[in-house]
């Protein structure tokens, strides 16, 4: 078994019958990411703030213990910045016309959604794992392992490749790799599905922590450990893979197109042919025979039947790489363990839509994740509806006044507090009154100082 290689076996791809056409893409969702990992996730963020408190301040409120819903929430709202992108997070707060998005500031407040960032966690953070790298992550990990496995049965062929996840901070196991558009970033092995509907369905998967000593190559106990993973050893799968170590080395391809060959009394193939340069591959399930093809252009070429499969075979992984970045829940963070979350929720997403398409779904994928993201803020769409309500009832429009007096923003943006506000105990910051040059609030402390100076100076 080795690296990148097309796997075929005599399984065919089925669903558990419970799940129909029907199923919503929280249904769907929920398969993967399941209550209980949920239920984990907000124990130990809870935990985490317990053992970490941040210092009070005038400008934040006092934390309170997360839930269940809220974490949906929260993780609703990431998905929705997918989908939405902006420059910064703190964009989707800002009241800018050229920046605003009312969804966010009236389903949860900016400075609970940066709580709840700050402090996500997935494990207890007092407990030491010095020979565990991905400690942090091994409640998610292990949860989603025998998911990915268990609950879609993988057709006959599937492909085992690497993907980048991008990273620059600091994580001992950061690759560098100048082939992948990223460069730097956490290396992640896939078994996914290659053909039919359900193509770039990720049936296992496994991130590299970095070298180590053994006797087999990261790369190969990789491959081995995802065929294990899902019983491809018990299935009599065949191997298909590109490989310049241990083969013959008496193999000859003179110019391009020619093809040399070697095999063995157990069904093992080595061949070697020269396109634009030497390729050389293994395979138990082909033998030496050419096969016509039409290239991309309309025009014809004559190759081996293995390196036809093979390009045909390799798409899983980059189909499964190509929905996760079209819309990527992932932000820019210095610790990798939320970094390395979010690609695990957005592989799961995939994995949720790959599965509505085999149950003859017709949403695209945006559609998919947009009803995902809804579903997963339905906890607080009665909220929001509500306070949608006051805020239209109780914002009536500013006055409008004559003259000088209008609103303003304060000396190079510079926030002050309203005068009627302070007097009355409550630290508000506002604008300010261009002829007074006095900050007051927009609505009623703006037409409530202005009536009591007129009727002062009369």
């Amino acid at each position: 078994m080795f690296p990148r290689g097309l796997i075929s076996g005599p399984s065919l791809g089925s669903t558990p019958p419970e799940w129909t056409l029907d199923s919503s893409p929280l249904e769907l969702f929920i398969l993967f990411f399941t209550d209980e990992l949920m239920d984990v996730i907000v124990r130990e963020t809870n935990r985490y703030h317990r053992q970490r408190p941040a210092p009070r301040s005038s400008h934040t409120k006092d934390w309170v213990d997360t839930s269940a819903s809220e974490l949906r929430v929260f993780i609703g709202l990431r998905m929705a910045m997918g989908l939405n992108p902006k420059p910064e997070q703190m964009s989707y707060w800002s009241t800018d016309l050229f920046y605003h998005s009312p969804l966010f500031p009236v389903t949860m407040a900016r400075d609970r959604f940066d709580q709840l960032s700050r402090y996500l966690h997935m494990a207890d953070n007092e407990e030491s794992h010095p020979d565990d790298r991905l400690w942090k992550l091994r409640p998610v990990i292990e949860t989603l392992q025998p998911q990915f496995s268990s609950v879609y049965t993988h057709p006959r062929r599937i492909t085992v490749d690497e993907s980048l996840w991008k990273f620059r901070g600091r994580f001992a196991a950061v690759t560098f790799n100048p082939s992948k558009r990223s460069r730097f970033g956490v290396k992640v092995y896939k078994l996914a599905i290659s053909e039919g509907p359900n193509n770039g369905y990720i049936c296992a998967f496994e991130i590299y922590t970095g070298k180590d000593r053994g006797d087999i190559p990261a790369s190969q106990r990789a491959v081995i450990h995802l065929m294990g993973a899902t019983g491809l050893f018990e299935k009599g799968a065949g191997a298909q893979t590109r490989l310049a170590q241990y083969v013959p080395t008496d193999l000859q391809v003179k110019a391009r197109g020619y093809m040399d060959s070697r095999s063995t009394p157990t069904g093992m193939l080595c061949m070697q042919w020269r396109d634009r340069r030497e390729v050389t591959l293994l395979s138990t399930i082909h033998k030496s025979e050419m096969v016509a093809t039409r290239s991309r252009r309309g025009f014809e070429r004559v190759k081996p039947q293995i390196v036809a499969d093979y390009n045909y075979g390799m798409k899983g992984v980059d189909t499964s790489d190509q929905l996760v970045v079209s819309y990527p829940s992932t932000r820019k963070s210095l610790k990798c363990y939320k970094k390395v979350l979010f690609n695990l929720f957005d592989m799961a997403v995939v994995k949720a839509f790959s599965l509505h398409e085999v149950l003859g779904g017709r949403l695209t994928q945006l559609i998919f994740r947009k009803k995902l993201a809804d579903l997963m803020q339905l906890g607080s769409r009665r909220g929001r509806e509500v306070r949608s309500r006051s805020i239209s009832r109780s914002s009536p429009p500013a006055p409008v006044l004559q003259g000088i007096h209008c609103q303003i923003s304060t000396p190079h943006g510079r926030y002050r507090r309203c005068r009627l506000c302070y007097t009355r105990g409550v630290r508000r910051m506002t604008k300010m009154c261009s002829g007074c040059d006095v900050p007051l609030c927009l609505t009623s402390c703006f037409e409530e100082y202005h009536t009591l100076n007129a009727s002062t100076s009369r």
